[in-house]
Parts: C-alpha cells; structure tokens; sequence
C-alpha cells in the first residue's frame, strides 16, 4: 500500500531563532525503505521534532520528495505532477488534523461533504451530489451525529468536531487514512471515542491507517507501532 525507497526531504529556510532556541536554516529526512500493506493500522511515534508530520506529509503528496520513490496503491506517486498528485490526493486519501480543520461557516454536513465539492468532476464523478449527502448523513448518523448535521461547527465541542473530522476523511472511502495526532486536543473519553471510529472506519472500509500520536495508551490498538526514528535517518522538525 505505501512503498518508499531511497525517499530524501529537505526543507531550507529561514526560522528565526528565540533565546532558548536558535534559529533553524535547514532540516531533512532520509528514509531508506518503508512498506506498509494494505488496510494495516499504524501508529506513528517519535519525539517532537522527528519527523511524524513531515512524514504523512510525503506520503499524502502534499510535500514533494527531492530524491527517491514513493508508491501508493501501486501508484508512484512521486513522479506524478502536482494536478495529479492533488487529484489523487483529493479522491483516495482522508486527511484528520489535530486542530479539526472545520470551516466555521458550513453545517456539518456541509463540512463532511467538502472532499466532493472539491473534488467535483461531472465527467467522471463517482457519486452525485445526493448520493454525497445520503453518504454524510449516514456517516454522521454512525457517529451519533445525525441531530446535529445543521449545526455549524463552533456549537459542537471538541470531540464532536473531531468525530465531523473523521467523517469528512471517510466521506470519500479512501484507500489511505491520515491522522495527525487526532486525540492531541481531547480529554480521555473523547480520545478513546476517535480512536475507536477510526480502527472501525479503517476496518470496514480496508482502509490503510496511519495516524501520529504521542499517547502511549493507544498503541495497543494498533497492528503496527512505528517510530520514526528506525526508518529516518535524520530528524526532521514538525
């Protein structure tokens, strides 16, 4: 499912420094091979700074790598051009962020049936715009969210949001399931809920899951536990 090679990232810049921290001007990450299989659940850890993001960055397409390859789905998606890779992005991965990521002036529906109205193509659309909506609303209604589908997002909390979050990632039953410390901003209760939708998503859909997390207590829940630092050879900051 994600295949790497001889894959190398390097950010150069200008970070400006504090007392306590200098200023960075460069940092990078080699990866020489990393294989991950098809609907295999993978918790990435590391210390801050390591690489966890820079990481499903490379593999989501939205960071582009300076040498090596990159195969998703059979796909090498690192020799693709930037049209294509955001195409392939849009349509086979979901994408679940630490801060929710919810656009405040859309209902809830709205915020899950986003990925279709970006990705929107008459020509070759896989569903149309009420199969979409049925799909959300199902989606909402497994979640425990079917009430609140018109609410606007600042009137749900937090580990409400992220649950519209996870159903957003779905929506488009991706191949690739991406998840940047989902649990980070939630009290325990909330982060056993997400994890829990999450696994179930991922399983019923044979979705490949690969999600960030510091939380020690979670890596049970996973096939595979991965630190970053045994498949990258330099750290890479956040």
């Amino acid at each position: 499912m994600i295949e790497m090679a001889a894959v190398s990232f390097r950010y150069q810049g200008n970070v400006a420094g504090t007392s306590s921290a200098p200023a960075i001007n460069r940092f990078s990450m080699y990866i020489d091979k990393l294989a991950v299989v098809r609907g295999e659940r993978v918790a990435l850890v590391g210390p801050s700074g390591s690489g966890k993001t820079t990481l499903l960055g490379l593999v989501a397409g939205i960071l582009r790598p300076d040498s090596g390859t990159l195969h998703i789905h059979g796909r090498e998606i690192s020799s693709l051009g930037d049209a294509a890779v955001r195409q392939f992005r849009i349509g086979h991965v979901g994408q679940v962020f630490q801060s929710f990521e919810l656009l405040d002036y859309l209902s809830i529906v709205e915020n899950v049936m986003l990925p279709w109205y970006i990705a929107r193509d008459p020509s070759s659309e896989k569903m149309g715009r009420q199969q979409c909506r049925q799909r959300a609303h199902a989606l909402l209604d497994e979640v425990g969210l079917a009430s609140r589908s018109n609410d606007l997002p600042g009137r749900l909390s937090q580990g409400e949001q992220q649950r519209v979050a996870v159903c957003r990632a779905m929506l488009n039953h991706p191949l690739l399931l991406l998840a940047d410390e989902p649990t980070g901003n939630l009290d325990q209760a909330n982060k056993q809920m997400v994890v829990d939708l999450l696994l179930q998503q991922a399983q019923q859909q044979n979705s490949t899951l690969l999600m960030v997390t510091h939380d020690q207590s979670l890596l049970g829940r996973f096939d595979t536990v991965l630190d970053i630092r045994s498949v990258s050879s330099e750290g890479a900051p956040e």
